[in-house]
């Protein structure tokens, strides 16, 4: 199953990964979104200080953020990469035109 966070629960989901033994404070703004983190298991509830509960990130939150991480290439890479590909096919095709379709078909 994969699981896709919109921007803001990313957002705040990284913001527990750097700040994490302290946790980050749960304000009304960031309810909804640590809600949802919490029911996908990635946080946990905290205290935070007097009065105030907070939010901690869950071993599956940092699992989720290293493979996450791990999948994404970078944009100079994709730039790259689609270079290459463009120059790689064209030789080849003509490698395979030139020296093996004609011993295929001596």
């Amino acid at each position: 199953m994969s699981v896709h966070l919109n921007r803001k629960e990313l957002k705040l989901l990284k913001a527990l990964d750097r700040e994490y033994p302290g946790g980050v404070e749960r304000t009304k703004e960031r309810f909804q979104d640590a809600t949802a983190l919490e029911e996908l298991g990635f946080a946990e509830s905290s205290t935070t200080g007097f009065m105030q509960s907070g939010l901690r990130i869950t071993e599956a939150g940092k699992q989720y953020l290293r493979e996450k991480n791990a999948n994404r290439f970078s944009g100079s890479m994709k730039i790259v990469g689609g270079i290459v590909t463009l120059i790689l096919i064209p030789v080849l095709v003509n490698l395979i035109s030139d020296y093996v379709l004609p011993i295929l078909f001596k």
